[in-house]
């Protein structure tokens, strides 16, 4: 009988290394879900300078059986602050007794025009994979589980928990933000916002907001972002999205982040490389704040980051 297209142990062994070949494409740089065999370096706590900020290692295996690695967290040394891995995961994750969510708080007893900061860097600035401003084909995509505690309370000042920060400049360029108000046990709204240069260089610094959500305490939601930064000084226009719990909420063809260059913006050396932060930032105030993260990933393929979003989705408008 005639055999018609390949066939036989060589076209086998191609079409696995095809197969493997497509798979490493679609990959994640950085794919990190927490279980009860991660690490936190508690002992790195006693010597730290409660004037200086802070920097204290996240030991995790690595996927598919992989090495271990380590990821850093820092924190302004005063912060009042805890961090643990905890057992509410978000549903997909329910049937693993091992898996875990890190949880990240923030408290005070106090108002003060000071820094709490606790926030675990996902992608560091120094990375080979970090995030490039003005780079050409820089687009990269994020993905997070999170949920907010249910005795959250809402901010009386400024709050984010997710940031693109640009080295070494001045407020972050993107960021994802809890609106503050009078009422601690208000509902929760976050805000998504950039900022470019001629933001940056304004007295006030505004922020742009692009979308909100409400958010219900005590649930897992999904956040995928697309992040493609472009200066006002490039030639290209740059590119901003982002989908809640598989639906999109905004997509925006604009500039934003700051020029790399030799020149200063608000007295800070601006380069390329954007670092990729979640925890708790804000202004001390006399709230609390607790947030659950699992599920972070970030790369350059959208498929080989988030399973909630079609790669077809990506230049549909919002719904």
């Amino acid at each position: 009988m005639k055999s018609f297209g390949p066939s036989g142990p060589e076209f086998y062994f191609a079409a696995l290394l095809v197969a493997a070949l497509l798979s490493a494409a679609r990959a994640a740089d950085v794919d990190l879900s927490f279980s009860n065999a991660c690490r936190i370096d508690e002992s790195q706590f006693s010597s730290h300078d409660p004037k200086r900020l802070f920097y204290f290692d996240l030991d995790a295996p690595g996927p598919r059986g992989g090495p271990e690695r380590t990821f850093t967290l820092h924190a302004e040394g005063d912060t009042r602050f805890k961090t643990w891995f905890d057992p509410k995961v978000p549903p997909s994750d329910a049937g693993d007794p091992a898996a875990r969510s890190l949880a990240v708080q923030i408290t005070s007893d106090v108002d003060a025009h000071k820094k709490d900061k606790i926030v675990l860097a996902l992608v560091p600035d120094q990375s080979p994979a970090h995030l490039s401003a003005d780079a050409a084909e820089n687009r990269r995509y994020v993905s997070f589980d999170f949920m907010l505690d249910p005795k959250y309370e809402k901010p009386t000042a400024w709050v984010l928990h997710f940031q693109a920060w640009q080295c070494c400049g001045g407020h972050p360029p993107f960021t994802i933000e809890a609106l503050p108000g009078a009422d601690r046990q208000g509902p929760i709204d976050l805000t998504f916002g950039v900022r470019d240069d001629a933001a940056e260089n304004r007295r006030d610094h505004p922020r742009t907001v692009l979308a909100g959500v409400r958010v219900k305490r005590g649930e897992w939601h999904n956040v995928v972002l697309a992040l493609a930064p472009q200066s006002n000084a490039s030639r290209l226009p740059g590119s901003i999205a982002a989908w809640f719990d598989g639906r999109k909420l905004f997509s925006s063809q604009r500039q934003w982040g700051y020029t790399p260059s030799v020149s200063r913006v608000r007295d800070h050396l601006v380069h390329d490389a954007f670092a990729i932060e979640l925890g708790v930032y804000r202004q001390r105030q006399k709230t609390t704040q607790t947030i659950y993260f699992q599920n972070l990933r970030y790369g350059k393929d959208l498929a080989g980051v988030s399973s909630l979003v079609r790669t077809d989705d990506e230049s549909s408008p919002p719904r």
